[in-house]
């Protein structure tokens, strides 16, 4: 299991207007876009924020902003996993759904996030809370999976 991208919340404390900002969008939301290192660093008019991104490069990223900030949060893990064998998604049953036709892999939503399975045994695991969640998740999705094993 591999963390590929961490978005964290907070709030900024200082004027929006005194923001240096690589891009203003402006419209709806209106936000600033800074970029540092390897992540994107959004700023909405309200001057709550986020930062996405690299998970190794976050911590540092924030404290190289040009302002203050507070109340910093995670707000959502991103997680990859490969499981021991491939899928046949085109027997996928309940709990999971395939629409080929849609998108190249099967899905499953529970636990508030979604998980991506794709016919090689690699997993996408968004909207994730925790190291801990990830870890129940993709445990629960290896016991449930394993009828759809292409063993060869």
């Amino acid at each position: 299991m591999k963390l590929v991208n961490k978005v964290v919340s907070f709030t900024v404390l200082t004027k929006f207007e005194d923001i240096k900002a690589d891009k203003i969008y402006s419209g709806r939301p209106t936000m600033s876009v800074i970029k540092i290192q390897r992540n994107t660093i959004i700023i909405f008019k309200n001057l709550r924020g986020r930062i996405m991104g690299n998970p190794d490069d976050i911590d540092s990223s924030l404290l190289l902003l040009p302002f203050k900030i507070t109340n910093i949060a995670i707000q959502t893990l991103t997680y990859t996993h490969t499981l021991p064998h491939e899928i046949n998604l085109l027997k996928l049953s309940h709990p999971f759904h395939y629409e080929g036709e849609l998108f190249p892999s099967g899905y499953i939503k529970f636990h508030n996030c979604h998980v991506n399975i794709f016919h090689t045994g690699n997993l996408v695991l968004t909207g994730i809370r925790s190291h801990l969640h990830a870890i129940k998740i993709i445990n629960t999705i290896e016991s449930l999976i394993i009828p759809f094993y292409v063993i060869k």
